[in-house]
């Protein structure tokens, strides 16, 4: 697929794995969710993925585990996940990112993509 001049590829690659993580996130987050109202891992993914919260992200959670994916998509993951947090420090020195200084180590997919866009 063309997606413009040199270099918008790997920008976009970038843009996805950070959506791709994000997501992953989100997913192990709703499984301990449902598990606090007493729903089952294997219950929720199975019925998510047939609604609108279905992904190829949240395939990933019910074909590893919850409990498992963080260390096996970690070095899949740990490279374009570091470029992500280096443009997101690049911004705060920049003054144009809402994170404080070590912040972005720790912070989940969802917030640093958040401070990348609205600031």
């Amino acid at each position: 697929m063309f997606v413009g001049p040199a270099g918008d590829g790997q920008r976009i690659k970038l843009v996805n794995s950070a959506l791709f993580v994000a997501q992953v996130g989100l997913a192990v987050d709703a499984v301990r969710l449902a598990g606090s109202m007493g729903i089952t891992e294997e219950q929720i993914l199975a019925a998510v993925q047939h609604g609108s919260g279905g992904s190829r992200a949240l395939s990933a959670v019910a074909w590893i585990g919850a409990s498992a994916v963080g260390t096996r998509l970690a070095e899949l993951m740990s490279k374009d996940v570091s470029v992500v947090r280096a443009v997101a420090l690049r911004g705060k020195r920049q003054g144009r990112s809402c994170l404080d200084e070590g912040d972005a180590r720790d912070r989940p997919m969802t917030s640093l993509i958040s401070c990348m866009v609205h600031d």
